[in-house]
């Protein structure tokens, strides 16, 4: 998990074989991750020119592992211009290691979304792989009432324009369908074995097991 706020404080938190490990406002991998353990991350990078290391770096995602991915990540974050928007140029960064679509050499389903979270202004952008129109959502503009329904925006279908017009009520059950439909996409089956399908029923209901309280400033 990447965890940052609006100060610019940032951690990567993971599990790994049981152990909980925290890496806080850590440079060693600039900043930059991708489906690997931070350690490895780490030590991956460091093989490389302009960061310590003597192989030359990456520039292009060909085998489309995790250390091409920080690699070439890790030397953008490292070479940002500062004068490109800091949203538009996560987006190229994201677009350069992109997973593409399944091709007889490789198995992929895409990077499915991009989402850049902009923390110090509390908005968030992002673009999916069938809907590639720029997104936007400002927290700030949201009533998160404790008296509010539970809502959702679809990734795929929602529109830039009038966007929070289209977020519809998400009940319980709405979850446990997207969440099983997911599933059996992953596992290319139309049903689920029973004992798999109880515990996704739990996954999906504990959401709604949280109650909402507001606090006096």
């Amino acid at each position: 998990y990447l965890l940052c706020d609006a100060s610019g404080d940032y951690a990567v938190i993971e599990h790994i074989n049981g152990e909980f490990k925290c890496y806080l406002n850590d440079s060693s991998i600039y900043t930059f991750i991708c489906n690997d353990s931070f350690e490895k991350s780490a030590k991956d990078l460091k093989k490389y020119q302009d960061f310590g290391g003597e192989i030359p770096l990456i520039t292009t995602f060909e085998k489309y592992s995790p250390e091409e991915a920080v690699v070439i990540g890790a030397s953008m974050v490292k070479n940002y211009d500062k004068i490109t928007s800091i949203e538009s140029y996560a987006f190229q960064i994201m677009n350069k290691v992109q997973a593409p679509r399944s091709t007889p050499q490789h198995k992929s389903y895409g990077s499915q979304w991009s989402v850049v979270y902009d923390c110090k202004n509390a908005k968030l952008t992002f673009k999916t792989l069938d809907n590639t129109e720029i997104r936007v959502i400002e927290l700030n503009t949201i009533d998160f009432n404790c008296k509010q329904y539970i809502k959702a925006l679809s990734v795929v279908d929602s529109k830039a324009q009038n966007i929070y017009s289209q977020f519809n009520n998400f009940t319980k059950e709405d979850n446990k369908i997207f969440f099983k439909q997911a599933i059996c996409i992953y596992y290319g089956t139309e049903a689920l074995p029973p004992e798999l399908d109880k515990e996704i029923e739990m996954a999906a209901e504990f959401p709604y097991s949280y109650t909402c309280k507001k606090e006096n400033k």
